[in-house]
């Protein structure tokens, strides 16, 4: 599964949000870093060295994880992430979301700029699910603004574009999928996909024609047989022979 992000219009965070960075070691660099450029969208700092420690036992990073609604972790530790934070990160789906703190002029738009946006684990198969609000906390109008914002770069990172894709739908946790968006089928310029339509109907094609030949080659067999019946000699019947019967002679007395 690849990690990837999608900016938004408006946060999925509100105000009272509280977000932990994930650095390498030493984490007091970040925090003076954090300080002197006077970011205080991060809540918490935590190194490397204390998820090794502090929070190895399974209960104390559950409780890290509880506390924040959505960690940052510097891009170069990203690849120790899976085994340092646990299943616990991944189960309550709060994935550390990878910035670069290497570029210290452009820190505060990068964390600005991950904190506004979404987040999704695109997998393998042929769906992928994308938050892009909340029904409590956005408006009707700031939801379809979310989605004009995120859906290009979610159309970016899918292999073929809009070439490959079939369907956009929106849902809520307890509704029905509604579709906004249907990749058409069939024949025609503005139809997408319309070559392994056409493909299929050759093929289909292709099948009625065969099965016309052997339709054709049965018909050319039974008439074959009616030809060779009529060219078998046939025997021609024995007559039965009459044969005639004398009385016995009468005996001499």
């Amino acid at each position: 599964m690849v990690f990837s992000t999608a900016p938004l219009a408006h946060s999925l965070l509100d105000d009272e949000a509280v977000v932990c960075l994930l650095t390498k070691d030493p984490q007091r660099e970040y925090k003076d870093l954090l300080h002197e450029k006077n970011i205080r969208a991060v809540n918490r700092v935590v190194g490397v060295e204390k998820l090794k420690g502090k929070f190895k036992p399974f209960d104390a990073r559950r409780e890290l994880v509880r506390d924040h609604d959505l960690f940052l972790a510097d891009e170069r530790i990203v690849p120790l992430l899976p085994k340092l934070c646990g299943s616990v990160f991944y189960k309550d789906r709060k994935f550390p979301v990878p910035v670069d703190l290497t570029n210290r002029k452009r820190l505060a738009e990068t964390i600005a700029k991950a904190i506004a946006s979404t987040y999704y684990m695109q997998n393998k198969g042929s769906c992928n699910s994308i938050k892009i609000g909340f029904l409590d906390r956005h408006k009707p109008e700031q939801l379809v603004e979310n989605l004009a914002s995120a859906l290009p770069a979610i159309v970016s990172r899918v292999e073929g574009k809009w070439g490959n894709i079939q369907n956009i739908e929106v849902k809520t946790g307890v509704s029905a999928a509604l579709p906004i968006w249907n990749c058409s089928l069939g024949d025609g310029e503005d139809v997408r996909w319309s070559a392994p339509v056409k493909e299929l109907d050759e093929a289909d094609e292709d099948d009625e024609d065969d099965d016309d030949d052997e339709d054709d080659e049965d018909e050319d067999e039974d008439e074959d047989e009616d030809e060779d019946d009529e060219n078998i000699p046939v025997a021609p019947k024995k007559r039965k022979l009459a044969t005639a019967t004398r009385a016995p002679a009468p005996k001499r007395k």
